[in-house]
């Protein structure tokens, strides 16, 4: 087994949370400290990042709790992100950073927590397929089919939750003061943009795969810029990347790198820096004079 592995050298065997069942371009994925080519049939672990190429058609993840999640192109999500603060307990099914993503919810699901987090909001209800897309500060979300419940979040923190009916468009600009604005329906620039694959229906494919697994190929150890943004991210999310990454910073350039944007990640600083965060040993006292 693709993930068995881990367990025959004595390391923990990784969650598996589902399949990628479509691939239509480049995607990679980012587990551990490396980068791996991906191909359908790859078994997708807790905490693996996948990020699509700019020219990606279409990429499918379908999840052990029935959801799939399309990532579009020039895209950067995790799976089951594990986030601090508020949403600790609330066991992320995604955390999306950049791009694109469709999720369509199964008829019989029951939402538990949040479905998709981000820096500037939380989806935590979707009665079918909501469409999202962040863009810097840029945020859209489309209820296509369904109510849509989403909570703005502003300096960590969760703001009044929002629903949204079947087929309300939300727009948020400027994260950090801009209001959320809901009209009824999409806008011209998000119908122009938003990816041509997310106007199909398709079918699931996980069972093609049930009795067989694709391996995925390991590429290198991640560099600085594979990665980048995650350690740039909200705090909530990046603390973690601090013990996942931690053996990347033997390397001469990543830990370069990491001092060189430091204010970026200041967590880092413990790892780059541990002899500032050593116990002060206590003054010596001398010994007493004799006459």
């Amino acid at each position: 087994m693709l993930l068995g592995a881990a367990a025959a050298w004595g390391a923990p065997e990784p969650e598996t949370v589902g399949t990628l069942t479509i691939l239509d371009g480049d995607a990679q994925l980012v587990r551990d400290a490396a980068t791996w080519r991906v191909a359908e049939g790859v078994r997708l672990a807790a905490g693996d990042i996948v990020q699509t190429a700019a020219s990606a058609r279409l990429v499918r993840l379908e999840l052990s709790a029935g959801q799939a999640i399309d990532p579009g192109p020039a895209t950067r999500v995790q799976l089951a992100p594990q986030l601090r603060g508020d949403r600790a307990r609330g066991a992320p099914v995604l955390y999306l950073l950049a791009g694109w993503v469709k999720l369509t919810q199964p008829a019989a699901a029951h939402d538990k927590g949040v479905l998709i987090a981000a820096q500037a909001f939380d989806v935590t209800a979707v009665a079918r397929d909501v469409v999202v897309a962040v863009h810097g500060d840029v945020v859209w979300l489309f209820a296509e089919s369904g109510a849509v419940t989403m909570a703005p979040r502003h300096d960590g923190k969760a703001l009044a939750p929002l629903t949204l009916k079947a087929g309300e468009f939300l727009e948020r600009a400027a994260v950090a003061k801009g209001k959320a604005v809901v009209s009824a329906r999409p806008t011209a620039t998000f119908l122009q943009q938003v990816p041509r694959a997310f106007r199909d229906t398709l079918p699931l494919r996980a069972a093609l795969f049930k009795n067989g697994a694709a391996a995925p190929k390991k590429l290198a150890p991640i560099a600085y810029a594979d990665v980048q943004p995650w350690l740039a991210a909200e705090p909530d999310l990046r603390r973690g990347f601090v013990t996942r990454w931690r053996g990347a910073a033997r390397d001469a350039g990543f830990r370069r790198a990491l001092a060189d944007n430091l204010a970026a990640h200041p967590e880092w600083d413990r790892v780059l820096n541990p002899e500032k965060y050593r116990p002060k040993q206590p003054a010596k006292t001398p010994p007493p004079q004799r006459y």
